[in-house]
């Protein structure tokens, strides 16, 4: 976006750039846009003078853009008593012609405009602009920094708008203080919906405020304000509902939404100071004040996840997070004064009043219309970053299979619980953990628990109370893990013999999802003996003393026939099978690491329908 023009120039011009073809826009738009702009209590003469009217003048054709750099004109009505003062050359033969002074007819507060501008208004960008660009005339700093421009920005922003609410995104603002008047903040129903009747009651409002006896007081403060010859400032706050999260980047800094739409603020003239969400209110608070936490999403909502608060107004690191995006900025009273302060002449040095030049007690309503359109710019820039396509039929597709891709993301609830089975060595404590920690739910261990209620290992439990005794315990962790799957969404980790009990897997088939981890033999020998005393002598379960020795002499380091290992597992798995296979999945993990594995099956579990299903055939799933 770039704007060109003077405030009492011919006209002012804006050429948009990187528009998509086929955007369609309402005629008349930007025209209503650019008269909320004029409109508002404390407006000063110039409103009555100008009715702004944009005309296009490229880059749309028939009602759509063309794909082209679109090029829209505003001109000033005013420019026809200006053009002695404001006019691009000199005269005839390039010799200086008489600049008269110009009569200002519809403000009585100004008799005269003088065509040569020596004394600064403090607070305004006079004298700073004469220093940087070495104008003695301050009238040519004044013309371009004057408000005037923002005119430009928001037929700009019109045009945005319109491409953002093809995406389902709209924006609302509304004033919450003017000089000392405070207006209650709006209701969290209005940041939701567009349509809301808080809006539409800020905009029935002189002061575009809600709230009625706030928007009294506001005005009755402008009143005030006028006739002690002084201006006032006030706070806007802009809402944008319907962002869809993933707006903006944390990657770096330049791109970081909530630094973008800062900037975009903080350029409006007198805007003074931006705040999103808590803004500077979250520095004297806790943590836990502060931040906004993430919950499941409750059944019938949409989505998948909820946010009971929005503290952060829709950006977390420079990200847009899918909440609207709130945004508040105070604007300074305007350094017009019709009483001026004190002031010198650039000129010779002596000490004057400032400068005088028509303008308003306060503009903080049409402030907020600005900041409407300078929000729209931001995220239409940012939509279009994100979403590409030359075309709107393009931007609109990808804006739909984005939504849809994340509607996916995250499932409303993970469906059942997951059991992982398979033989010694397949990775189901270490992946089952992995996994339940990506999930964030909880990890049961059926030899874990065993261990735990009788404080033997496992070998010990084999060797001292025999295998029928660490059946039945088995079973008996098999029923704690049903009964933790049938209240919450968890992950369990099965012996590998556990799948022997008829019992044992019928209860685990009907409490969650049942997946096999499966590997040849060779795999599982290679991972046995990677584990740091897996085979050592006394820690091994009976079904591997076969093929499991000690060392020669006091030597306690297992010796074991790398062949005989392999043909023991062979012989375990072969009697297995048929019950491994009756899980509802299959994952084989030769040659993944415990991560993959877990990520494979978290992606399949987050696809699953909301209840458990039983195996009808005890074939395997492939």
């Amino acid at each position: 976006m770039l704007t060109a023009g003077e405030s009492h120039g011919p006209r002012l011009v804006v050429i948009l750039e990187g528009l998509p073809a086929g955007l369609e826009l309402a005629e008349g738009a930007v025209d209503r846009q650019l008269w909320r702009r004029q409109q508002g209590y404390g407006r000063g003469g110039r409103m009555r003078i100008e009715a702004d009217r944009a005309r296009f003048i490229s880059g749309v054709r028939h009602g759509r853009t063309t794909g082209g750099p679109v090029t829209l004109e505003i001109e000033n009505r005013d420019w026809e008593r200006w053009q002695p003062v404001m006019e691009p050359f000199a005269g005839a033969g390039g010799e200086a012609a008489p600049q008269p002074a110009v009569e200002v007819l519809a403000d009585p507060r100004l008799q005269q405009v003088s065509r040569v501008v020596s004394v600064p208004r403090p607070g305004h960008a006079d004298l700073a602009g004469g220093l940087k660009y070495g104008h003695h005339d301050l009238r040519d700093v004044l013309e371009r920094g004057s408000a005037r421009e923002t005119a430009a920005r928001v037929a700009a922003g019109a045009v945005a708008a319109q491409l953002l609410r093809a995406l389902g995104i709209q924006i609302r603002s509304h004033v919450l203080a003017i000089g000392a008047v405070q207006a209650p903040s709006a209701p969290d129903a209005a940041y939701q919906d567009p349509a809301h009747d808080w809006w539409q009651a800020a905009e029935a409002s002189p002061v575009r405020c809600a709230d009625r006896a706030a928007s009294q007081a506001m005005q009755q403060a402008i009143d005030q304000a006028r006739a002690a010859r002084q201006t006032l400032g006030g706070v806007v706050e802009v809402v944008a509902c319907h962002v869809p999260p993933g707006l903006g980047s944390y990657a770096q800094w330049d791109r970081r939404l909530d630094g973008l739409l800062a900037q975009a603020l903080m350029s409006i003239p007198a805007i003074k100071g931006v705040e999103i969400g808590m803004g500077m209110a979250a520095a004297a608070l806790p943590g836990g004040e502060v931040h906004d936490p993430i919950l499941p999403a409750e059944p019938g909502e949409d989505g998948f996840f909820r946010r009971p608060s929005n503290r952060a107004g829709g950006i977390e690191g420079g990200v847009s997070n899918g909440e609207p995006i709130v945004v508040r900025a105070a604007m300074k009273p305007l350094p017009t004064l019709y009483d001026p302060l004190p002031s010198l002449n650039v000129l010779t040095g002596v000490a004057q009043k400032a400068a005088v030049e028509r303008s308003d007690v306060c503009a903080v309503p049409a402030a907020a219309v600005v900041a409407e359109a300078m929000v729209a710019w931001v995220l239409a820039g940012a939509c279009r970053e994100k979403f590409g396509g030359d075309a709107m039929e393009d931007l609109v597709r990808a804006h739909a299979e984005y939504i849809q891709r994340l509607e996916h993301f995250i499932p409303a609830r993970l469906a059942g619980g997951i059991v992982l089975t398979g033989m010694m060595g397949a990775g189901k404590t270490v992946v089952g953990r992995t996994l339940a920690a990506w999930a964030g739910v909880p990890f049961l261990d059926t030899d874990t628990w065993v261990e735990q209620t009788t404080g033997l290992s496992v070998a010990q439990v084999f060797s001292q109370r025999g295998e029928a005794e660490f059946r039945r315990l088995e079973e008996a962790a098999v029923q704690e893990a049903c009964q933790l799957l049938r209240s919450t969404p968890a992950v369990v980790a099965t012996g590998g013999g556990a799948v022997l009990s008829e019992r044992n897997r019928r209860a685990l088939a009907g409490a969650g999802w049942v997946v096999w981890l499966d590997a040849p033999p060779s795999v599982l020998v290679d991972r046995i003996l990677q584990q740091e005393g897996g085979l050592a002598p006394g820690e091994v379960r009976p079904l591997l003393q076969s093929v499991v020795r000690a060392g020669p002499g006091d030597s306690q380091a297992p010796h074991v026939s790398r062949q005989a290992l392999t043909q023991r597992l062979a012989g375990i798995l072969k009697a297995r099978r048929a019950f491994y296979a009756q899980a509802h999945r299959v994952v084989q993990t030769a040659g993944k690491t415990p991560e993959q594995t877990a990520c494979e099956i978290l992606s399949w579990w987050r696809g699953l329908p909301g209840q458990p299903r039983a195996k009808a055939s005890p074939e395997a799933e492939e």
